[in-house]
């Protein structure tokens, strides 16, 4: 396969998040998503996401999440999401007692929801407009026990905005 058609296939990209606070603290995602194109009306994204979240009654949560979903095109501008994947919570605590055993963190999640959403196009930039329903910490474990959570849930109403292509690859 040459480089113009996995181009077609396999689309990177970087992501930053930053959470304003609105009734909860100050947070930040630097991702790199990873999208593989089955065809045109299927895809699947997964990749690496990096995240901070400021503590008021301690030091920063750290965590990382490789997101799994799976994105379906009902048109060609309506797509529906399903969300998993595997969140490791608080890992900041396994950096700072990794010699002394732990006492909180780390914290293992597999998440479960669904989600809609509308894609418009502005002349160069397109953008996402959707609404996601999930379980965030549906199924939890940690090196102690695990169990299933259905009752701490999320409603996310978004917009991602998408830049054109800022750098292009030379094949190799």
């Amino acid at each position: 396969m040459c480089s113009s058609d996995l181009s077609d296939v396999v689309k990177l990209g970087i992501d930053a998040v930053f959470r304003i606070p609105i009734r909860n603290e100050f947070g930040f995602l630097a991702g790199i998503p990873l999208r593989f194109i089955a065809n045109e009306q299927f895809a699947f994204d997964t990749g690496m996401e990096f995240v901070i979240d400021s503590n008021p009654r301690g030091p920063s949560v750290w965590s990382l999440n490789i997101p799994f979903n799976f994105i379906a095109n009902a048109t060609d501008r309506f797509f529906v999401k399903l969300h998993s994947g595997m969140n490791m919570f608080d890992l900041s605590q396994t950096v700072r007692t990794v010699t002394s055993g732990l006492v909180q963190g780390p914290f293992y999640f597999i998440p479960l929801g669904f989600g809609a959403g509308y894609t418009v196009e502005a002349r160069t930039t397109m953008m996402d407009i959707f609404a996601s329903f999930r379980f965030p910490t549906f199924y939890g474990f940690t090196t102690r026990g695990s169990d299933l959570n259905a009752e701490t849930w999320q409603v996310t109403v978004g917009l991602n905005l998408y830049s054109p292509v800022l750098f292009k690859g030379s094949a190799l």
